[in-house]
């Protein structure tokens, strides 16, 4: 749902301009919601992250075709430009910080 110019580098403040209908469904949920806390007529927050693996995540793209063929002593397949950063997400550390983040009551709005 993120602008293609933000993809390289995407943080919290990344323009939203979605270039495909899934991205724009995800947006207008997005923005609904916000507008929503802003109005304070919810109290809320958007937690997201980057591509999950770890635990109880044996289908995820890193694993898929990086690791299972690691295992096989084969070469990784990396499907990306090599040269820009991908961010990955460790899923028992990103669902702490998500317990973190509902338990604690500044995060919110």
């Amino acid at each position: 749902m993120y602008d293609v110019k933000a993809i390289p580098h995407m943080t919290e403040d990344s323009p939203l301009n979605p270039p495909g209908e899934k991205g724009k469904v995800r947006a207008e949920i997005a923005n609904m919601l916000m507008a929503k806390v802003k109005s304070r007529k919810l109290t809320g927050m958007i937690v997201r992250s980057a591509d999950f693996y770890g635990a109880n995540k044996d289908k995820s793209f890193l694993i898929e075709v990086g690791y299972k063929n690691i295992l096989k002593r084969k070469r990784p397949n990396w499907f990306m430009d090599a040269g820009k950063r991908h961010a990955f997400t460790y899923t028992p550390e990103a669902a702490k910080a998500t317990t973190l983040l509902a338990h604690t009551e500044g995060t919110f709005n």
